[in-house]
């Protein structure tokens, strides 16, 4: 496992990504065809909770701050490893990350 770490610049400041996990997995997650409607799904079980039902934010910042300059690496390296107060979403099939950035990127 690289335990090499990368940096984003997003709306919201500096986040590291590609650390615990790895990079590894992030590609692995990039060959994967990511489907909308499932990834829909996805966010209202693991997302809503704290970023709101329709990504406005609640006890996490809204989605159109989090997403402003992200493409779909940077993404999945968040949902990942997590960061700041956002907790790692390893435990969630590939397949599911892949929905997810897919419905993410495409919505907000």
């Amino acid at each position: 496992m690289r335990t090499t770490g990368w940096l984003l610049l997003g709306m919201t400041g500096l986040v590291a990504c590609g650390g615990e996990n790895g990079d590894d997995r992030v590609d692995v997650i990039l060959a994967l065809e990511g489907d909308v409607a499932a990834g829909e799904s996805v966010f209202a079980a693991e997302c809503a909770v704290c970023h709101g039902d329709s990504g406005e934010g609640g006890s996490g910042p809204a989605m159109s701050e989090v997403v402003g300059g992200l493409d779909d690496a940077a993404l999945i390296g968040v949902v990942v490893d997590g960061v700041g107060s956002m907790p790692d979403l390893s435990d969630l099939p590939d397949q599911d990350i892949a929905d997810v950035t897919a419905y993410v990127l495409g919505t907000f």
